[in-house]
């Protein structure tokens, strides 16, 4: 695997990861748990524990119910979604080398 693909591999498993976060924090916010979200939403708590860990992207249905269910305003999910998106492209087009300790 070439060095551009492991840094675009590595910077969508943060990607994911930083979302995955944000949407347990807001669940929890929301005093739900992950069975809970489950039954809400039709997907097996697996499911919802594989996209809390950053291992599974939400399908775009099951993001809209969670943006509706933990009642997260539109606007802050979206800026905080772009905000992990330039991270991301910031780190496949502009990874930070590593410096020699001497």
């Amino acid at each position: 695997m070439a060095i551009p693909e492991m840094i675009e591999r590595q910077a969508r498993k943060e990607f994911f990861k930083a979302v995955g976060r944000y949407l347990h924090s807001k669940r929890e916010k929301a005093g739900l748990t992950q069975f809970q979200v489950a039954q809400i939403s039709g997907y097996t708590p697996q499911f919802i524990s594989n996209i809390e860990c950053g291992a599974a992207f939400p399908p775009s249905p099951l993001l809209t119910k969670m943006i509706e269910t933990y009642r997260i305003p539109q606007d802050e999910f979206m800026m905080t979604v772009m905000n992990f998106q330039m991270d991301f492209y910031k780190q496949v087009y502009f990874p930070q080398k590593k410096r020699k300790r001497g």
